[in-house]
């Protein structure tokens, strides 16, 4: 089974620290769970952990760090290449 991680980071302008944590929970083919000492403006995202099998449709990257879907907003900016996609 996948594993999935979330990489929690600072809050504050120009500080790049980053704690992993764990997702303790599995219910319904979704990863998740609770960080106790969040709060408003902290910057995130994910890591997936898993098989790269793309012929049987699994492309996970650990190097990758995915945005949340439901996300609000997300910090810097974007710019389209190569190195976003998982093959890169």
């Amino acid at each position: 089974m996948p594993n999935g991680s979330t990489c929690a980071c600072s809050s504050l302008p120009g500080d790049m620290r980053s704690r992993a944590y764990t997702m303790p929970e599995y219910t319904d083919e979704i990863w998740h769970g609770y960080l106790p000492d969040a709060s408003a403006g902290l910057a995130y995202g994910y890591r997936a952990y898993g098989p790269y099998e793309p012929e049987r449709g699994h492309r996970f990257n650990h190097f990758k760090l995915l945005l949340d879907p439901y996300a609000r907003g997300f910090v810097g900016r974007l710019h389209w290449s190569d190195a976003l996609y998982g093959f890169a």
